[in-house]
């Protein structure tokens, strides 16, 4: 792996442990179910989705990008940019993206049955995200 994946893991597991040892000292409400059960079923929702995206989102992408630069298909294969500026409008175009993708998954029926567990947790708190 390289060192960007465990700079990542390692900011993303620091700050949930913080979080977590928060929560567990100082928490804001009682909550209606012990957290040893819900944290086991958001984590392990966590580790099926996160297996699953590592195995089908890679191979999607890799074809979908192959295939539009093959064919100068895309936006940025349409226009002489810088490549910084390429990198800066691809990840504003993509978190925009990623909003609109959810208000999609809140609108259309079939999508929500999908998503409503990222909202079915009646105790907020760090293993819910």
């Amino acid at each position: 792996m390289t060192n960007e994946v465990w700079w990542r893991l390692g900011s993303f597991f620091s700050i949930l442990i913080i979080m977590m040892l928060l929560e567990w000292q100082k928490p804001a409400r009682q909550a209606p179910i012990k957290s040893s059960t819900r944290w086991f079923a958001n984590f392990g929702l966590v580790f099926a989705s996160s297996v699953i995206a590592r195995l089908v989102v890679p191979i999607g992408l890799t074809a979908v990008a192959l295939y539009t630069q093959e064919h100068g298909i895309g936006l940025f294969n349409q226009i002489a940019l810088p490549s910084s500026l390429i990198i800066i409008l691809s990840i504003l175009l993509l978190d925009i993206l990623i909003y609109w993708q959810h208000r999609l998954f809140h609108q259309v029926p079939i999508l929500w049955r999908l998503h409503r567990v990222h909202h079915a947790d009646a105790h907020v708190d760090t293993s819910t995200g």
